[in-house]
């Protein structure tokens, strides 16, 4: 099973170059390695100050995501991770935290999708994954994270991106849209939105 612990095989780290050959070579592994092991390199990266770094990672991550590269099993660690990063320095403002909160958010957003693709029967031989409670646990630390965060900057110069309130709004739209959340936790977005 993934977890997020750092791998311990001996090969060379994935790096920006490593990481962008993977993205541009339809997303294939690198020879010698597994989905879960390049997954635990990476995941530190949505926190990084290099755009290129978060910005790969986040796109490897969803592609295989959406592709059914994980199991139900992975996609639930991955999404407790995410949801335990969005309060990782939350209240903070002009710091390199924001990365780790706004790009989780994002990952957190991909785990939920999959999980409603699978409700739909949009992806052959797989069923939902997420019970209602944990994507109400994840609603409330979304909701929190939301409402707390601090960080209303768009791009940071030298770091790229940083989004914190344009992705947790994304991420709180997928919950709005999904099948968990009744009229009474829509509301709720709408009044942290007020």
């Amino acid at each position: 099973m993934l977890t997020v612990m750092p791998s311990s095989h001996e090969q060379s780290p994935i790096g920006q170059e490593a990481l962008a050959a993977i993205v541009n070579g339809a997303f294939r592994c690198p020879e010698g390695r597994s989905v879960a092991d390049v997954t635990r390199e990476v995941l530190p990266y949505l926190g990084s100050t290099d755009s290129r770094l978060r910005e790969g990672t986040l796109e490897l991550l969803c592609h295989w995501g959406e592709a059914s590269q994980y199991s139900d099993a992975e996609l639930r660690v991955i999404g407790n991770a995410m949801a335990a990063n969005l309060s990782v320095g939350l209240g903070e403002s002009g710091t390199t935290s924001v990365f780790l909160r706004s790009f989780s958010a994002l990952i957190l957003e991909m785990v939920i999708h999959v999980d409603d693709l699978h409700a739909i029967g949009a992806v052959a031989d797989r069923e939902p994954f997420l019970s209602r409670k944990q994507v109400l646990d994840w609603f409330e630390l979304a909701l929190a994270g939301f409402v707390g965060e601090s960080d209303l900057r768009g791009f940071a110069d030298g770091q790229g991106w940083a989004h914190a309130i344009a992705h947790k709004a994304d991420l709180l739209g997928e919950l709005a849209r999904g099948r968990h959340l009744d009229a009474a936790f829509l509301e709720r977005i709408l009044t942290a939105i007020a």
